[in-house]
């Protein structure tokens, strides 16, 4: 239909802008762990110091692993 994801709540680790039908993952490298982003900009930066997001689209942050850094 004609209803956009501006009345809805939108997914973790999405943005929804308004006047879309669909949701548009978080860019790589940054994470969404809330509810409500309507722009790429609302979507956190950078993942914390040994973490990283390989996907677009994530809730959170994954842990490095043993042989991995991320300053």
């Amino acid at each position: 239909g004609t209803e956009s994801y501006h009345s809805h709540p939108c997914p973790v680790g999405h943005y929804c802008p308004a006047g879309t039908h669909s949701p548009r993952p978080c860019p790589l490298g940054t994470f969404r762990n809330s509810s409500q982003a309507g722009a790429a900009g609302e979507c956190l930066p950078c993942c914390p110091a040994g973490t990283f997001s390989a996907q677009p689209g994530q809730a959170g942050c994954l842990p490095c692993g043993s042989s991995a850094f991320s300053p």
